[in-house]
């Protein structure tokens, strides 16, 4: 881990990485809406549902310290969040028949997950997340597919 990642956040969890990002644009209208939380928020965890559809190829997104980006994505956000608070642990996970992938970018860049790195098909990042704006996209396997998902945030391992 980077000394200065150490210096940033006092330690880093689940590869979120430290390190300025461009705030998250929350201009363009997320499907389902702006989501907000502060430290223990209730119900626990916050479950919403979705439907994705991609458009985009997440692979250009690149590698992040969370695995390769993967599937294709929305140009949109599935959903926004705000966060109030720092979070030395939060979980993003979607549940969804289909094959999916989740994007999240943030304050501190951007981190991708596939539901191949997590041996089932549940992609989810988990770790610290610091106050500020989050755009969460769900992706799927192929371009122009739709899948159906359910999007967990919990603060509990």
């Amino acid at each position: 881990m980077c000394l200065l990642c150490l210096l940033c956040v006092g330690f880093s969890i689940g590869g979120v990485a430290c390190g300025g990002a461009p705030p998250v644009d929350t201009t363009r209208p997320a499907k389902g809406g702006t989501l907000e939380f502060r430290s223990a928020f209730s119900p626990d965890p916050m479950r919403v549902s979705g439907s994705a559809r991609g458009t985009s190829d997440a692979s250009t997104l690149g590698e992040t310290d969370t695995g390769p980006c993967a599937g294709w994505v929305s140009e949109n956000p599935d959903y926004y969040f705000h966060l109030f608070d720092r979070f030395d642990y939060l979980r993003v996970e979607v549940a969804s028949d289909s094959d999916t992938s989740l994007v999240i970018e943030g304050p501190d860049g951007r981190f991708c997950s596939d539901d191949r790195q997590q041996g089932d098909q549940n992609p989810k990042v988990d770790g610290f997340f610091r106050e500020g704006d989050y755009a969460v996209r769900v992706g799927t396997k192929a371009e122009g597919q739709t899948a159906e998902f359910q999007l967990f945030v919990s603060q509990n391992e």
